[in-house]
């Protein structure tokens, strides 16, 4: 019983791995991105406003007008991206908001780089 859990265990690591390398494992420098369909505009103001900074607390200036000092992007499970020019694709990220005047709230999605 215990050689089939190993076997099935390796079995699914190596599908994930090559799932992974099928769809590439990094996106071109300086890639477009873009957000599902689903979004509303605050959620492309806060994208627009991304600058260079850690992905795991990164700042922004506005959201439909208002001061979003509050808003951060959480990676799951990736801790060294730097920089919007090297992310990783399909890439699940956590949006939250703390600024009280656009009132706490926690938003998740797919973001994929186009490029």
């Amino acid at each position: 019983m215990k050689k089939f859990g190993k076997i099935l265990t390796i079995s699914l690591c190596l599908i994930a791995l090559f799932s992974t390398i099928a769809m590439g494992v990094t996106t071109p420098s300086g890639g477009n991105w873009n957000y599902g369909q689903e979004w509303d505009d605050m959620y492309e103001m806060a994208y627009s406003y991304y600058y260079h900074g850690s992905l795991d607390h990164g700042s922004y200036a506005a959201v439909d007008g208002e001061s979003a000092d509050g808003w951060d992007f959480k990676a799951a499970g990736l801790t060294s991206v730097s920089n919007s020019e090297t992310l990783y694709y399909p890439y699940h990220v956590i949006v939250q908001c703390t600024d009280d005047e656009i009132s706490p709230s926690v938003y998740e999605h797919d973001w994929y780089n186009t490029k």
